[in-house]
């Protein structure tokens, strides 16, 4: 492996810098991904490689690696999968991506988080009754994702801009489920702004009909 320089690449995440060390073996794989002169299909690989390594020290260095703006956008998204979804897992390192600028970066990290601890679920839920209007939709996606329906209704609480991305979210999810876990918290008021969300999940002609009437309407061109 490209051993490059020898000076310590540090991660940070949550608060705590982690050293990785380049004479190690996830160091120079590190500095291999980093390296812009070897092929982009060889730096993919060897981050799907420290992505099955069963090491807190490979999943910080992934972290480290998808947090760098200056790599591209398919390395740092691959990084940002293992995270989440490597021999490794630390799902809770992702939060910082899921607001990344890089939409792809976003997107994967988004998908890669299997579930939510406790510090995570209060973070999204300071975010989305917050002002970052970036933060609030990416908490508001992921408490959908996780059907956080308690957590959403504390959020309808709230009030404010936190009401609207949250009854967004519980509108997207299936009526049945928020029914049941809401129960009493599901005030008549809440349920009728619900209602039309709810509704337009059943219609067909709005879910599957949508893309043949679209097909329907492009035949209608006639070219001269």
């Amino acid at each position: 492996l490209h051993t490059g320089h020898h000076d310590r690449l540090t991660a940070t995440t949550g608060g705590v810098r982690h050293l990785i060390e380049p004479d190690t073996g996830i160091g120079r794989i590190t500095e291999r991904i980093q390296d812009s002169s070897i092929d982009t299909d060889q730096r993919m690989e060897a981050v799907l490689g420290l992505s099955e390594v069963p090491l807190d020290e490979a999943a910080y260095a992934l972290v480290e690696l998808a947090s760098q703006g200056s790599l591209l956008s398919e390395i740092r998204a691959a990084a940002a999968w293992g995270v989440g979804q490597g021999a490794s897992r630390k799902p809770e390192l992702l939060l910082d991506l899921i607001v990344d600028k890089d939409r792809t970066v976003a997107l994967h990290a988004i998908a890669a988080i299997d579930e939510l601890c406790t510090d995570q679920r209060d973070t999204l839920f300071d975010w989305i009754t917050g002002d970052d209007t970036i933060r609030a939709s990416a908490a508001a996606q992921l408490m959908q994702r996780h059907h956080c329906i308690d957590l959403l209704l504390d959020a309808c609480a709230v009030g404010g801009d936190g009401r609207l991305w949250a009854l967004m979210s519980l509108g997207s999810l299936p009526a049945a489920a928020v029914r049941t876990r809401a129960r009493s918290r599901l005030t008549p008021d809440i349920a009728q702004v619900l209602l039309p969300m709810w509704l337009e999940q059943e219609d067909w002609l709005r879910q599957e009909g949508k893309e043949g009437l679209d097909a329907l309407d492009v035949q209608k061109i006639r070219f001269r």
